[in-house]
């Protein structure tokens, strides 16, 4: 038998939280270990993230069950005491966990570039002036050395809307692609400019949910030395419904 709709949505919270690598772009790499219900973590685990499902609350609607899952996150990271103070990596930990769970996430086609922007990085559109944060690259044909790179570049954190449109100006005269700045390497790659917006709930959730919301959280008790460990915990509500009397079923 197929998993429960509840089963796929904490399944691909578990995937999605994975995400939270530097390589992506994060500023934490607590997503380097993502666990289920576990209360205890060994040192040699860490960086981790732990996963709860909570109990749920449901109200019948038109036949369906209309359910919203609480579920808890914990993460656990290390720390440098000489370099680093656990209150500013606990928030560094609490963004990366909002961020990845609710944040909003674009992809975007590229038809040439000469340079793969990084994770991380903030690209800027030569003309509009719009911004956008570096998640991934996938390149699908060319290279970056032939300057004929092309693919699809995922970002966070946008800002305005990529490519100059001429029709603006003049009705009759049709979008031109824009030219995308990096730090370091102006005109690095050529856009048209058609972003495609992925809401959380299909990035984080695979589609099975109609909302995501963060209802709190913030650090645990700070280590006292010589521990450097610093705990994080975060909680959200996750909505989904389901055929009533059938977990297994999704309403058509």
């Amino acid at each position: 038998m197929s998993d429960s709709i509840r089963e796929q949505i904490i399944t691909a919270i578990e995937a999605k939280l994975a995400h939270i690598l530097a390589a992506k772009g994060y500023l934490t790499g607590c997503g380097a270990n993502v666990m289920r219900a576990r209360k205890s973590v060994d040192p040699e685990e860490l960086p981790a993230v732990v996963v709860f499902p909570k109990p749920e609350t449901t109200i019948r609607e038109y036949g369906n069950d209309a359910n919203t899952m609480r579920v808890g996150l914990r993460a656990l990271v290390t720390f440098a005491p000489v370099t680093e103070n656990p209150s500013e990596v606990a928030e560094q930990v609490l963004a990366d966990l909002k961020e990845c769970m609710t944040g909003r996430r674009w992809s975007m086609a590229f038809d040439s570039g000469s340079y793969e922007p990084q994770p991380g990085d903030t690209i800027t559109g030569a003309t509009s002036a719009a911004t956008g944060y570096v998640e991934s690259v996938t390149l699908s044909s060319g290279t970056w050395a032939g300057g004929d790179a092309a693919g699809i570049i995922y970002l966070r954190r946008l800002t305005g809307r990529f490519t100059f449109t001429a029709a603006i100006v003049s009705p009759s005269t049709p979008e031109v692609n824009e030219n995308i700045n990096v730090p370091g390497h102006a005109n690095c790659m050529t856009t048209n400019g058609a972003q495609t917006y992925i809401e959380p709930e299909t990035s984080t959730c695979a589609g099975l949910v109609t909302d995501i919301r963060y209802v709190g959280g913030g650090p645990e008790e700070y280590p006292e030395p010589p521990d450097t460990t610093v705990g994080v915990g975060a909680e959200f509500d996750i909505t989904y419904s389901t055929v009533a009397g059938n977990p297994f079923a999704r309403p058509t």
